[in-house]
């Protein structure tokens, strides 16, 4: 397997703590079974969300093949899963008055399959209709598609992104997952791409890892972000919850979506320098204490 290390940053550089494991709060989705090899657990978010089958701008409600059911199932492809995403391993957390949101996508796609490539991050943070999307990661792939640079977006809309079928519509033969299953049990069509319309927004830094891995047996590819912030930008901007969804590729052929609580897990400081301090502060008041003692 080819070694593929691409590494996008947008204005920042992380200190080692920002590093760190944590914990986030509940995820729901109401689709699909997960596949067999992952298992949710606190950080870890398993694929389930469904999706829909089109050839052209037509539903493919006679499709039965690779997981697909009267056109409808969780990865979509003409022979085996290559565009298959695992799971989402998300951690939120803060330090020193800044949060980081770090998301670990493992997949089967290799970033360029069939003239697919990786579909961008879709976000939102309406609790009361978290399927829909006003903010965006770009991975600064689409630039084929009317993609932009690498980094975080608002203003995200309809006419600023493109789905995939806006994509994959016109190309002949292609089968692509037009549509995704949301949380609320509606399907809605797929974000894919977000446009030079839409504004970046440069109180947000992005660095962006796609690399491959041996961590998750059978998908060998991971796509791993890192959104930054000051925890006020942050809090003002998802303190009511956040909503992500990822196509994995442009035509959306596998799609997973995830709600995770605005919760960031605060990371100490180290204690090892403090505790240093201390001791020294004592040691010097010791030996004052001696000196006066023999005066």
């Amino acid at each position: 397997m080819e070694h593929k290390v691409i590494l996008k940053t947008s204005g920042f550089v992380y200190g080692k703590g920002l590093f760190a494991a944590t914990i986030v709060a509940a995820l729901s989705f109401f689709a699909s079974p997960a596949s067999a090899g992952c298992v949710s657990s606190g950080t870890t978010y398993c694929d389930t969300t469904q999706i829909e089958a089109y050839k052209g701008a037509s539903f493919q409600n006679t499709y039965t093949g690779n997981g697909f059911s009267a056109g409808v199932g969780d990865a979509l492809q003409s022979a085996g899963n290559d565009f298959a995403t695992d799971k989402l391993v998300a951690t939120l957390t803060t330090h020193r008055g800044v949060t980081t949101l770090e998301l670990q996508y493992y997949t089967s796609f290799d970033g360029n399959d069939e003239g697919a490539r990786y579909a961008d991050i879709f976000l939102g943070n309406n609790p009361t209709s978290p399927n829909t999307f006003g903010y965006a990661i770009s991975l600064g792939d689409e630039t084929a598609n009317g993609g932009t640079t690498a980094g975080f977006y608002k203003n995200v809309s309809s006419s600023t992104e493109k789905t995939s079928e806006q994509i994959w519509n016109s190309k002949s033969g292609s089968v692509y997952g037009g549509a995704f299953k949301g949380t609320d049990g509606k399907w809605r069509a797929s974000p894919t791409v977000v446009t030079s319309a839409a504004t970046k927004d440069s109180a947000f830094t992005t660095n962006i890892v796609e690399t491959t891995t041996n961590a998750d047996p059978g998908y060998g590819y991971l796509v791993q972000v890192k959104l930054t912030a000051s925890a006020t930008d942050f809090n003002t901007l998802f303190g009511s919850g956040l909503s992500v969804f990822w196509g994995t590729a442009d035509c959306s052929n596998d799609a997973i979506e995830s709600l995770i609580a605005f919760n960031p897990t605060p990371i100490p400081e180290p204690v090892t320098l403090s505790l240093f301090g201390v001791g020294v502060a004592g040691a010097v008041a010791m030996r004052r204490r001696r000196k006066s003692k023999a005066a």
